[in-house]
C-alpha cells in the first residue's frame, strides 16, 4: 500500500446530487447519515436512483 499523503478534497452535499453527476477524487462526500472519503484517482458517478458508485482505479 503507497502512502497517499495529503490531498485538498473538494467537499460535496450528497442531498444535492443529481442522476448522472460523475466527479474524480480526492473528495468528501457529506450526506446526512454518512461521510464518504473519495481518494485520489477514484471516479465517483450517481445513478438512476441517486445511488453514489466509486470506481477504484489504480
Amino acid at each position: 500500500m503507497r502512502p497517499e499523503g495529503v490531498h485538498e478534497a473538494t467537499i460535496y452535499d450528497a442531498t444535492k446530487f443529481e442522476p448522472g453527476m460523475a466527479f474524480d477524487g480526492p473528495a468528501i462526500i457529506e450526506d446526512p447519515g454518512t461521510t464518504i472519503v473519495v481518494h485520489p484517482g477514484n471516479h465517483v458517478t450517481i445513478d438512476e436512483f441517486g445511488n453514489t458508485h466509486i470506481d477504484f482505479r489504480g
